[in-house]
């Protein structure tokens, strides 16, 4: 692999070239410098599965082929991601370098760049030398993966066998080692919901992922015939989170700081995501051209009146010549990208009406989108073109200035009045230019953004998929919740708050009611169902708190109470999701114990805990249809002066 990237990369160096770059004081880069090599991670954990690469890429099936380790985003045979991708552009100004021109002899400024990586992978870049604008850093990359650690260990057979394996939790071997030759953890620690502090040893998701890339030595190739651009020095330290309860499953998080490594102050730059899933009709499976794409920045909520932000971009099934579905409200299945954290504004117009609904220190939210179906009728690919830097930028902040017809009509949908929007295509516009649909390949962005040199800017988005549109939106709004409580998921009941009083012969515990008033922080359901109370006479620190508990095979499963209290409700036994955990046999609630089965002069420790019923398939419970979720107890705490219960 490594010999035929070379040898097609000097092809490429070897024909005539119609631009040749300088870029300041940097020399003149082309696509046969070096032999590109990326770093690879895998999030299988969730039922949204993807492959993400270190080159602005972060779901490409085309490397791999479905493997076990590296799997392709399918939902069913409803649904596959063809790829998502990151851009980042910024206009002319004083950071931009100039290049000959040998058609006017001369040295011409450059225009606008925008470093991405869409439809650059193997079989595109293999045959034309269009590398990726994003790679690895190259310098210090013992910092962020271990070197000896590549997808060979995986698969020796594998064409991309070179590439790099990013630093995953769930697998140590692909963690870095420091100086000392110990390994560590290289990505960011979950914090302590209260104090806001790291906890070292604990991550945010089941599967962390950790990655850093940047477009410094990438973005700078040229091509025959294509107007070069130029990197911006941009690095990006990146995680990627994945969830397995049920009303997670589909989703996957992403979150990235960028940070300005050059030392030029950007101006009015986006940050933008590309996306382009497959969704196949109902009477056609593996045929995916007849979807629509859309967008939905808020809405009012029916049944509480208050304004709802989504910032979702999505494409639905549009159905076999827009016969599923008359009123195109829902569709086979919805696959979209959410933007959970944007740069703060400065007092923009959002609403199409040249109205300043975006206060200053508010998120920008997604202030550009666009179906940026890059490819005409005859399936010939506009990437390749002269002017792609250029419109590429015209796209992420929507400015039809000096740009070609051709792209302007491709990229740039006005309503079914002819009313042009350069900020915002218009769906209907779109249908009504595609009435038998069209491949949905939507681009949404944020900016403009102003990131002096040194400094960072905080963005997060996250892959969302849904059945129709009813549940994307549902999936939308718990990826916004989970996010903004810091990925924090649904959880047990908070702990009561409990006092013990000493007696003769005896020990009464008193607790109040806090455990079954506070709403579950995702659902928002009080899920409350009971108390159980448990006695040791060990430190709490050694977290032992009286008879264990194990399963047929000998497996620890926890501890016994010596009292249980569980509402009158008709919850009673076994949880069906996991059977090792008593619901209670509808005893009836109890803020008061006593336990008469102490010896005077003994030291002993107690903690009552609460625990939920879980979400359960039973629409009284669960009205707004949540994947069913088993219950959970409360932590017992293993600190007295810090635990309440």
């Amino acid at each position: 692999m490594k010999l035929l990237v070379i040898f097609l990369f000097s092809f490429w160096v070897f024909c005539t070239n119609a631009w040749a770059a300088t870029h300041h004081s940097a020399s003149e880069k082309t696509v046969g410098d070096f032999d590109y090599i990326t770093a690879t991670g895998a999030q299988n954990v969730p039922n949204l599965k993807t492959t993400l690469f270190a080159n602005g890429s972060f779901y490409n099936p085309y490397y791999f082929n479905n493997s076990p380790y590296f799997p392709e985003t399918d939902f069913g045979k409803l649904l596959k991601w063809n790829t998502v991708n990151l851009l980042i552009g910024v206009p002319k100004g004083p950071w931009t370098p100039t290049y000959f021109d040998r058609s006017q002899n001369q040295q011409v400024f450059l225009g606008a760049t925008v470093s991405e990586s869409i439809a650059r992978d193997p079989r595109f870049f293999l045959k034309t030398g269009d590398i990726p604008d994003w790679g690895i850093v190259q310098n210090d990359l013992d910092k962020y993966l271990n070197l000896s650690y590549r997808v060979a260990n995986l698969d020796n057979q594998s064409q991309y066998k070179d590439f790099y394996l990013m630093a995953t939790s769930t697998d140590r071997k692909t963690w870095p080692r420091n100086i000392y030759g110990f390994k560590y953890w290289p990505g960011v620690w979950a914090k302590d919901t209260e104090s806001g502090n790291p906890i070292e040893g604990k991550f945010i998701s089941d599967k962390d992922i950790f990655f850093v890339m940047t477009d410094k030595g990438y973005a700078d190739h040229t091509l025959p015939g294509v107007q070069p651009g130029y990197s911006l020095n941009l690095q990006i330290e990146g995680s990627c989170y994945a969830f397995r309860d049920g009303y997670a499953e589909n989703i996957v998080f992403f979150d990235l700081i960028v940070i300005n490594k050059s030392q030029w102050n950007y101006k009015n730059l986006y940050i933008g995501v590309f996306s382009d899933p497959d969704i196949y009709t109902s009477f056609m499976f593996n045929f995916y051209r007849y979807e629509w794409p859309n967008y939905i920045l808020s809405e009012q909520d029916e049944k509480t009146g208050e304004r709802i932000n989504y910032n979702l971009s999505y494409v639905s099934d549009r159905g076999f010549f827009g016969k599923l579905d008359p009123q195109y409200k829902n569709g086979l299945a919805c696959a979209g990208i959410v933007f959970l954290n944007t740069p703060p504004a400065a007092g923009i117009s959002n609403d199409h009406g040249g109205n300043a609904d975006k206060t200053a220190g508010s998120q920008l939210g997604i202030t550009r989108w666009h179906n940026f179906l890059y490819y005409d009728k005859s399936d010939r690919s506009v990437l390749m073109d002269s002017t792609r830097e250029r419109f590429e930028y015209a796209v992420l902040s929507g400015d039809t200035t000096g740009i070609d017809s051709l792209y302007k009509n491709m990229f740039f949908h006005p309503d079914i009045s002819g009313h042009l929007d350069p900020h915002f295509d218009s769906p209907d516009g779109i249908f009504r230019k595609n009435p038998e649909g069209t491949d949905g390949m939507p681009l949404s962005s944020t900016g403009p953004i102003d990131l002096a040199s040194g400094d960072t800017v905080h963005f997060a988005f996250a892959m969302v998929m849904g059945l129709d549109l009813k549940s994307l939106k549902q999936t939308t709004r718990i990826a916004h919740r989970m996010y903004d409580l810091g990925y924090q998921r649904s959880g047990p009941p908070v702990p009561p708050q409990v006092t013990a009083v000493p007696g003769m012969g005896k020990v009464t515990l008193y607790w109040n009611n806090i455990s079954e008033t506070t709403p579950d922080p995702i659902t928002g359901y009080r899920d409350f169902e009971g108390y159980k109370i448990y006695r040791t006479k060990i430190n709490p620190a050694k977290n032992e708190w009286g008879k264990p508990w194990y399963d047929s095979m000998g497996r620890f499963l926890g501890f016994m109470p010596i009292a249980q209290f569980d509402k009158k409700d008709g919850i009673t036994g076994l949880d069906s999701l996991y059977p090792h955990l008593y619901l209670g046999d509808d005893s009836g609630i109890r803020y008061v114990w006593t336990d008469t089965t102490v010896e005077n002069g003994v030291m002993y420790y107690y903690s009552v805990t609460a625990y939920d019923y879980g979400i359960r398939n039973d629409l009284r419970l669960n009205p707004d249809a949540y994947p069913p979720l088993q219950a959970r107890e409360c932590e017992k705490g293993t600190d007295p002066d810090a635990a309440p219960n």
